[in-house]
């Protein structure tokens, strides 16, 4: 029995090779034609992890920090709005920022948060598109006099434990589901007789210090 695991760093889509045996992991396949079996982040449920969380809190408007369109960010993004809405929440408290010239970047997140809280209606809270970007929207809010979490809550997205441990406070952030998309290939792979299907699995949301109810303020829309 034999097989092969085509996987990526990162969730995109590309034009699979037609091979037997072929298992997709953070892949999914161009082709229509061609049925292969793949393991993907659920990216629609681990947004709406974000939103349930913050408005669990009483956040009633939040900026997102996010890239330039990507299957991952347009899939986390979509996934943000709907669960926004299903919250009973309107367009107008979501504030989105697309950084396109600095990517997925703490620079990307520095600008994009520095343009979503230096208004008078600021969001509350910071979704940012990964752990990266949430230490630029750190540095933002240490710019403006800002204290997270007194008055900005800030959610990442990947748990990277060397950025999320050590920036202050801890980052509250996103953890996808890395090992067991990974365990669930080689099941799959060994299982070669199985049809070709796709597996969507979910993240889990990791608390740590940099997310706290929001603090009382004058909005002015």
């Amino acid at each position: 029995m034999s097989g092969t695991i085509l996987a990526s760093i990162y969730h995109r889509r590309i034009e699979a090779p037609r091979s037997r045996g072929l298992v997709l992991l953070n892949l999914e396949t161009a082709q229509t034609d061609s049925p292969v079996t793949t393991v993907l982040p659920d990216e629609r449920s681990m947004a709406a992890l974000v939103v349930d969380e913050l408005c669990s809190l009483g956040h009633e408007r939040v900026g997102l920090v996010t890239i330039a369109p990507s299957l991952e960010a347009e899939s986390r993004l979509a996934g943000l709005r709907a669960a926004w809405e299903q919250q009973g929440r309107t367009d107008d408290d979501l504030l989105v920022h697309v950084s396109p010239d600095f990517a997925a970047t703490t620079a990307g997140g520095l600008e994009g948060a520095l343009s979503l809280l230096d208004r008078p209606d600021r969001p509350t809270a910071l979704a940012c598109f990964n752990d990266r970007m949430a230490m630029g929207a750190y540095e933002a809010a240490r710019r403006l006099g800002l204290r997270i979490p007194e008055d900005l809550t800030v959610i990442g997205h990947d748990n990277l434990e060397p950025i999320v441990e050590s920036l202050h406070p801890p980052l509250t952030t996103v953890a996808p589901p890395h090992q067991e998309m990974a365990e669930k290939a080689v099941e799959l792979v060994l299982a070669a007789e199985a049809a070709p299907e796709t597996f969507s699995l979910p993240g889990d949301l990791v608390r740590r210090d940099s997310t706290a109810r929001p603090a009382p303020q004058t909005r002015t829309r």
